[in-house]
């Protein structure tokens, strides 16, 4: 552990430095999306989400003041969070984009909350709005979950401001060009004492890579 005090006598902090700490935590991606107060769909790539609540179930996002649909959020009645696959990282950048038609080649169906849902992610969870929090330069926004879906695919990441695709440890060894083995950590070469065979964990670990 360094011993630098990174912080500034004032208090702050220089942004390039916090942004590259926090970018350590490796993410899911999503986009979200809600109706502004004319009707129109508006949505975002956020990779600041989490669950909050399972009783009753809550989720919350976090939009940055400057985004430009920033009051359609902030006001809205609801939300739905869409957690995007490995595959879709072209749907991402188009949520990140300044595009003024982010929905022009997005199916989408109307939520129980009022916001446009995209049904064909990982996974998606739709929300009526329960709380808007301000806190610094975000707009912690909570939401109350009113329905959800999730489909086998395969995540998308996000690690220091680039995308991330996943395989099995047996795939990137086929990969390689190399005779596939059982990896290690999919299970123990050896039961430790006391635990039974049955305890053994049969799951394939995923595993990391840089997206393209």
């Amino acid at each position: 552990m360094s011993d630098a005090v990174r912080m500034n006598p004032d208090g702050s902090v220089n942004v390039m430095e916090y942004r590259r700490t926090l970018g350590a935590f490796m993410t899911g991606v999503t986009v979200v999306t809600t109706t502004d107060g004319e009707g129109r769909p508006r949505g975002m790539t956020m990779n600041s989400f989490t669950s909050v609540s399972l009783d009753p179930p809550l989720v919350l996002v976090c939009v940055d003041h400057r985004a430009a649909s920033y009051d359609a959020f902030v006001e809205s009645a609801g939300i739905a969070v869409h957690i995007l696959g490995s595959e879709q990282q072209d749907l991402a950048r188009t949520f990140a984009s300044k595009s003024e038609d982010k929905f022009a080649d997005v199916e989408t169906v109307d939520g129980r909350g009022g916001a446009p849902v995209i049904p064909d992610v990982h996974a998606w969870i739709d929300c009526a709005t329960d709380q808007v929090v301000i806190a610094g330069d975000h707009a912690i926004i909570i939401g109350r979950v009113l329905d959800y879906d999730a489909q086998d695919r395969r995540p998308l990441g996000f690690y220091q401001g680039k995308f991330n695709a996943f395989s099995t440890d047996e795939e990137i060894v086929q990969q390689r060009g190399t005779p596939a083995r059982r990896p290690r950590s999919a299970g123990w070469s050896r039961p430790r004492t006391g635990a039974s065979r049955s305890a053994r964990p049969t799951t394939v670990p995923w595993r990391c890579r840089r997206a393209a």
